[in-house]
């Protein structure tokens, strides 16, 4: 995918947000988070994710540094290949840019083992496997994972699918470095971006199919909250490197980086061009996410609990629909849903599981064949898109330009 362009340009994986993220390590491991040590027009040749600011000689980045937490190893790692190769790249080279692309594929890999994981518990293996192959394929998640790996999305979708893992053992048989590990993790996840802790309900209620498990989990976490307070405690130690940053920045350790972007439309949510516009509308680009909230009503969706997942999936609607660029700038489909898919894999895996011990064959088999179809024209459509719509909200003529079924 990424043979098309060369790197500095705004079809390769470190542009615009991706390299404000990823800004955080060459400034740290490599310039000394000095602006004057940074290679000339970094900041502009990469898509002004972050800004060199010649007059205090620093690096001004919105973003936090979640992201680049996780792309730590992968930085390293190409830190080491061109110093073997005896390259002079500094973390903006061919190398760098490789380095990124590989975190996202191992992230979206990892991300869809964990998952699987926890469905094929649930649902058996059969339908685990198909669901996490036709998320991925039929889904953004293809294009956060393969193409726009340096995005936050699908690192948000493997934190996901980790505390997912973790959840049961975390309330029923908790000890101190699970405990730590976890809170880690969601703090982290808020950092990256705070609209993830709308998940965190979601998390706790996976596997919750009654009253009663609702309230046996209640009773368990009452229980155990003692094994909690000093493993959460000390979790908040993540946050100190982006406080230090911001210290660093602004002479203040909270600071809103974001400037006059906000929910700026919370009274008039823009969310019919949200959910339906060519331009970056959910359902447009992926009509499979509308398909699968109607199945999690249905009584074999045994993961989550329908009614939570709707009223969060309606609340993170009007969210996003207020930001103050609901489209979120040059991106496919409503980018902001993209890590939240996790919780549609289990609707997925429930219906497929319900045809395969219901018998009933043909069905699946056509189920099967129009998931395979739309993945077919979603990894279609993505590698003929130019990673931005240029019409206007209702252009759907431009749209059926850009949309690949054949």
């Amino acid at each position: 995918m990424h043979s098309r362009a060369p790197i500095f340009s705004y079809h390769h994986v470190l542009w615009a947000d991706a390299a404000g993220y990823y800004s955080y390590l060459p400034a740290t491991f490599e310039f000394g988070w000095k602006a004057e040590h940074f290679p000339d027009s970094a900041d502009i040749l990469t898509g002004q994710g972050f800004r060199l600011n010649s007059e205090t000689n620093s690096i001004e980045t919105k973003y936090t540094y979640g992201v680049a937490l996780l792309q730590l190893p992968f930085y390293l790692t190409g830190r080491l290949i061109a110093k073997i190769s005896g390259s002079n790249e500094n973390g903006f080279g061919v190398i760098g840019h490789r380095m990124i692309m590989l975190a996202g594929v191992f992230y979206a890999l990892a991300a869809l083992y964990f998952l699987k994981r926890i469905l094929k518990k649930m649902y058996g293996a059969f339908s685990a496997s198909m669901a996490v192959l036709f998320l991925f394929s039929s889904t953004t998640l293809f294009y956060y994972g393969i193409d726009k790996a340096g995005f936050s999305h699908i690192y948000l979708f493997f934190l996901f699918t980790v505390l997912i893992n973790m959840v049961d053992r975390l309330i029923y048989s908790p000890d101190f470095f699970r405990s730590l590990i976890f809170f880690a993790i969601l703090l982290l996840c808020f950092l990256i971006r705070p609209t993830s802790v709308f998940a965190f309900p979601l998390i706790f209620l996976t596997g919750v199919k009654s009253k009663a498990d609702l309230f046996e989990l209640l009773h368990a976490l009452r229980k155990n909250r003692k094994h909690y307070l000093l493993p959460a405690c000390l979790a908040t130690l993540v946050l100190i490197p982006q406080f230090t940053y911001w210290y660093f920045i602004s002479g203040n350790i909270f600071w809103y980086s974001y400037g006059d972007e906000g929910f700026s439309n919370l009274n008039n949510p823009h969310l019919l061009e949200l959910w339906f516009s060519p331009n970056n509308g959910l359902f447009v680009y992926t009509p499979i996410v509308a398909v699968l909230l109607i199945i999690s009503l249905l009584k074999f969706n045994r993961g989550i609990d329908s009614i939570s997942f709707l009223v969060v999936f309606l609340f993170i609607s009007w969210m996003f629909a207020s930001w103050h660029d609901w489209r979120f700038g040059c991106s496919f489909g409503s980018r902001s849903f993209t890590e939240y898919l996790v919780f549609l894999a289990f609707p997925l895996a429930g219906l497929l599981n319900h045809l395969k011990e219901g018998r009933y064959h043909k069905l699946l088999l056509f189920c099967c064949l129009m998931i395979g179809y739309i993945a077919f024209v979603n990894i279609n459509t993505i590698y003929t898109y130019d990673d931005c719509f240029y019409g206007d909200t209702w252009d759907y003529e431009n749209f059926f330009k850009i949309i690949r079924f054949y």
